[in-house]
């Protein structure tokens, strides 16, 4: 893996878990959610490719 692969395999990671750290605000100010949390584990691990 080069080091342009590297960089945007931790972008990814990145989003990842800015991803879920805005879920769990969201669920602590008690927004109702439509998906269980592995819905959205397995949805945004599949859109961002990790």
């Amino acid at each position: 893996m080069d080091n342009e692969d590297q960089q945007a395999s931790q972008h990814q990671w990145e989003r990842y878990e800015f991803a879920k750290k805005e879920r769990r605000a969201l669920q602590r100010s008690g927004v109702p959610l439509v998906e269980t949390y592995e819905q959205f584990i397995s949805r945004i691990t599949h859109e961002l490719g990790v």
